[in-house]
């Protein structure tokens, strides 16, 4: 039996791409996002940000735990269509 969500029609809604280095003294982060977007006036819209060492910590302490949330809520919901299809 398949789950609803693998019956889903595939979207497109663009993708995002993130990507950060040290300034060349060192003392700052600089974190490049890019936003594509397959249809609108503004097909790819880039943005950087200068963080300081203790914010790009900060930032990467928040995305270590958004991972491991996410991961977490992926085997809840792992085990939730399990017993349902098991029903």
């Amino acid at each position: 039996m398949s789950s609803d969500i693998e019956n889903e029609p595939i979207r497109d809604h663009g993708s995002t791409g993130i990507g950060a280095k040290a300034t060349s003294w060192g003392n700052c982060i600089v974190l490049k996002v890019a936003v594509s977007r397959p249809t609108g006036p503004v097909a790819v819209e880039t943005r950087a940000y200068r963080l300081t060492l203790t914010e790009a910590e900060h930032a990467a302490r928040q995305l270590v735990a958004a991972l491991h949330a996410a991961a977490e809520h992926r085997e809840q919901n792992k085990e939730e269509r399990n017993e349902y299809r098991n029903r």
